[in-house]
């Protein structure tokens, strides 16, 4: 056994590499949380924002002024702008429902999770996971095993009783360290998960109420329903068309036939 070896494994399984390690998993768990909070507190901030504004909207106004009103919320929010401009494009107006907003498509098409992830995956996708937590914690237990019992292999092959206990007093120093960050890995897990989907589900609900918001000035339109009954509108023309002329050859043809009576008398 190297004097490095050595030394390395008595320092693995100090106190002081315990604290170090323990530290370590609950730092790294701290700043996944942290940079979920930031990508999504972004973005829950713009969805309040964005929905006040749109709350405080007359349902009264003409559906091209909403329009206008609604474009320039949406500009000062960039996680938001994108997504208006995909509604806007495909919006239109009818002059028969001025005070309202025609989509082929319902707000929450536009606006919906997944298009918000979009916004949040650069940040979330490398943010801490719980799996990563636990695999920290798992690792940690591998190397205070190992450490342990490599630090006590040689006390246990002599008959020396200070040195069996000295070898079982390094046993357990590694058997200390594994148990200890492999509770602090699966706690720190546990503790993320819950927070991480506590902030997921807050910008849900403000999702929720911006949609709430949103869908008083719109309403959404099935195009395959209008263009079914723009073509029986057309096929009903045509048979009124056809039954006129009809109509018409058939007055015409009476009205050579009484001039030829005419003309005959």
């Amino acid at each position: 056994m190297s004097y490095t070896s050595l030394s390395i494994a008595e320092f693995i399984v100090s106190n002081q590499f315990k604290m170090i390690w323990c530290s370590s998993i609950l730092a790294f768990a701290i700043i996944g949380i942290s940079r979920i909070y930031l990508a999504t507190f972004k973005v829950k901030s713009q969805l309040k924002a964005a929905k006040k504004s749109i709350s405080s909207i007359d349902e009264s106004q003409t559906a091209d002024l909403k329009i206008n009103t609604l474009h320039q919320e949406f500009a000062k929010h960039n996680k938001l702008n994108n997504e208006w401009q995909n509604c806007k494009d495909e919006a239109i107006t009818d002059s028969n429902q001025p005070n309202k907003i025609f989509c082929p498509n319902s707000i929450d098409h536009y606006f919906n999770e997944d298009q918000l992830d979009n916004q949040l995956i650069p940040r979330i996708v490398h943010a801490p996971n719980e799996t990563q937590l636990t695999t920290l914690g798992v690792i940690g237990t591998f190397v205070g095993l190992a450490s342990g019992v490599f630090l006590a292999k040689e006390g246990f092959q002599k008959n020396d009783m200070s040195e069996l206990q000295l070898a079982l007093s390094q046993l357990l120093s590694g058997a200390s360290l594994a148990f200890l960050t492999a509770i602090t890995g699966i706690l720190c897990s546990l503790v993320f998960g819950k927070i991480r989907m506590s902030l997921l589900n807050s910008l849900q609900q403000n999702l929720l109420h911006f949609h709430q918001a949103l869908k008083r000035h719109f309403q959404s339109f099935d195009i395959a329903k209008i263009l079914q009954n723009q073509l029986t509108l057309q096929q009903t023309q045509q048979s009124v068309f056809s039954e006129m002329l009809k109509e018409l050859k058939a007055q015409k043809n009476s009205k050579e036939l009484l001039g030829e009576k005419i003309l005959s008398q």
